[in-house]
This record gives structure tokens, C-alpha cells and sequence, in this order.
């Protein structure tokens, strides 16, 4: 029953957002390939280039999905971190540290990674309300 459920999800969900770029480029809205608009993923146009339709799908398509799968590692990082809090009791004590240690070194390569990418978006915004 769960497989059934993870295939619908995982197979699903892309053919629909694939159709729904389908069915705009078919109406001649074309987003993806050379449709001769300025607009790109991971980039803020400025200087009058961008419009309220690709700045709605860029968050729809891109940073709400990217925002899911960062809070989902967030949360489950707190929730083993505070697993492992109260798992004293059953683990040793050379387990206990062995474990802390490494779970420490995954939120902490998670953090390091995270905020790059954070900072990056941040300073190309700024740039771009500087310049526009």
C-alpha cells in the first residue's frame, strides 16, 4: 500500500509540474528553453526584467520545494538530537559519545553547507535592490 502510494508521489508530482509547462508552453507562455525571456531558476532579474509570472513560479518551483527538504532535515536533525538526549539509559557510554560526536559533525557539515548557499542568495539580493 505504500509502495503504491511513494510511486504515485515520487511520479506524480513531476508529471504534473512537466505538464503544467507543457500546457503553458502550448499557449505560447514558453518558460523553459529559448523562449526569449530573461528568466533563469536560481537568478533575481532586475533593471525591469522580470515579471510577477516567473517571480510566482520561481517560488513555486524552486524555493518552496528548497524550503520543504530544509526544514525536513532541520526537524529531523532536532529530533534525533533530542533522541539521542534521552537515549543515555540504553547506549554505553563509548557509544553514547560516539554517536553524540557524530551526530554533532552532521548538523554541524549541514550548517556549513546551508549557509553558503543562504549567504550567496542573500548578498545577490541585496546587490540587486543596491543596483536596481
Amino acid at each position: 500500500m505504500y509502495e503504491v502510494r511513494y510511486l504515485l508521489l515520487a511520479w506524480g508530482l513531476p508529471s504534473l509540474i512537466v505538464m503544467a509547462f507543457g500546457v503553458q508552453h502550448a499557449c505560447g507562455f514558453v518558460l523553459v528553453g529559448f523562449g526569449g525571456l530573461p528568466w533563469c531558476w536560481i537568478r533575481s532579474w532586475s533593471r525591469g526584467q522580470w515579471s510577477a509570472d516567473g517571480f510566482i513560479l520561481q517560488m513555486v518551483f524552486f524555493y518552496t520545494p528548497l524550503a520543504c527538504a530544509a526544514l525536513f532535515n532541520l526537524t529531523m536533525f532536532v529530533f534525533l538530537a533530542s533522541k539521542l538526549g534521552s537515549a543515555s539509559a540504553v547506549m554505553s557510554t563509548t557509544m553514547e559519545d560516539k554517536v553524540r560526536r557524530r551526530m554533532m559533525a552532521y548538523i554541524g557539515v549541514f550548517l556549513l553547507t546551508s549557509v553558503w548557499g543562504a549567504l550567496g542568495r542573500t548578498f545577490q539580493v541585496g546587490a540587486d535592490l543596491i543596483v536596481g
